[in-house]
């Protein structure tokens, strides 16, 4: 591939559209909808789990990052936690959203491992814009839950992750909702360009 060449997410790998299984599992009385992606060849690959953003859902517009991560041999899970597009806590102050929030992510990485022959497989957390503070909870929450972070276009300093935890931000130098070295001195890494 050229160094200087712009991609889309749809020209890597094979180019083969893997089907998204939509899913719901139970967890203390609630219905968590889910969509999962697995490639035939996912042994010893990472796990990605996708915390989309706040006020929506895991919607068309994200597929070409479950196509792009199932192409290159990567399993793939979107959880539409509560609070997602359909699926509102108004009862809930946002403390308790994102303990809730974490609490299901836990239970649909824990069902999908348990389930689909993952129960070694590394889990990279991928954080978008909210899902960035969502990432921060669980990684204090449920310490090696995640092997890895990924946050993209994050609007805020998520919670503090801990040491030990590699954490990756992906942000714009224009970025206008997130200030660049506010975000680098409250995790202390280095973001990736």
């Amino acid at each position: 591939m050229e160094t200087d060449t712009v991609y889309r997410f749809t020209e890597f790998g094979h180019k083969q559209i893997i089907p998204l299984e939509e899913k719901t599992m139970v967890s203390d009385g609630l219905e968590i909808p889910y969509y999962f992606l697995q490639p035939e060849r996912s042994d010893n690959y990472p796990l990605v789990v996708w915390l989309h953003g706040s006020s929506s859902s895991f919607s068309p517009r994200w597929h070409q990052y479950a196509q792009y991560f199932g192409n290159q041999g990567f399993a793939f899970v979107a959880i539409n936690f509560s609070g997602s597009t359909g699926l509102g806590r108004p009862d809930l102050s946002r403390e308790e959203l994102l303990q809730l929030q974490s609490k299901e992510v836990r239970a649909v990485i824990n069902e999908i491992r348990s389930h689909h022959g993952l129960s070694g497989n590394p889990v990279v957390g991928v954080g978008v814009s909210y899902g960035t503070i969502l990432s921060g909870k669980i990684s204090k929450m449920y310490p090696g839950l995640f092997d890895m972070v990924l946050e993209y276009a994050p609007v805020y300093p998520a919670e503090d992750y801990p040491k030990d935890l590699p954490v990756h931000i992906f942000t714009g130098a224009q970025d206008a909702y997130a200030d660049r070295e506010e975000l680098v001195r409250h995790a202390n890494l280095t973001p990736l360009h």
